[in-house]
């Protein structure tokens, strides 16, 4: 919720970081988990970034976990190039 504010990161934090993202017992929605994606891609963490880790979904159904690595792939991978 701070991306954008005078209390997120500056650009030369992300580089060399690892960022670990994990749903938690909230269950966002996938196009959820998209949006929140695509922030950090447009503001150009993905690019900076050492690693890109994702918690194991949890409460998620078995297709819902197959089309959330998709989303996640889909955005960080061929929408961002990383």
């Amino acid at each position: 919720m701070l991306k954008g504010t005078q209390y997120w990161p500056s650009a030369s934090f992300w580089q060399n970081k690892i960022l670990f993202l994990e749903t938690s017992q909230e269950k966002p929605s996938i196009d959820c988990v998209r949006y929140w994606l695509r922030n950090y891609g447009v503001m150009g963490v993905f690019e900076k970034l050492s690693a890109l880790l994702i918690g194991r979904p949890r409460d998620y159904s078995e297709e819902e976990q197959i089309q959330l690595e998709k989303t996640i792939l889909s955005v960080v991978k061929e929408e961002f190039g990383n």
